[in-house]
């Protein structure tokens, strides 16, 4: 089995939307919050699958896998894997 550091295979990222925003929008696009999913708008920030983790509030170090053309708002954090096939290993951690 090879051991590797969660940096290795992945990059973290952020979302700046607030429940506020994204409450009246519509659209095609599903957007996760710490509950998870919360609706659909008509954007979006990741187009290939991620994972998702709660950072901040009681369900914090929660993680979800999330699907491509989705975006999370900003108690969540991306972890965007550095090659899309590294997305199984995510799974199974």
């Amino acid at each position: 089995m090879v051991r590797v550091k969660l940096e290795d295979v992945c990059e973290r990222g952020t979302s700046n939307l607030k429940m506020s925003d994204v409450t009246d929008l519509s659209g095609n696009y599903p957007i996760y919050g710490a509950a998870g999913y919360i609706g659909n708008v008509d954007f979006y920030h990741q187009i290939n699958p991620y994972v998702a983790i709660v950072k901040d509030g009681a369900g914090i170090g929660r993680a979800m896998l999330c699907p491509a053309q989705s975006s999370i708002i900003g108690t969540m954090q991306y972890l965007l894997p550095k090659k899309i096939f590294f997305l199984d290993i995510f799974i199974t951690l």
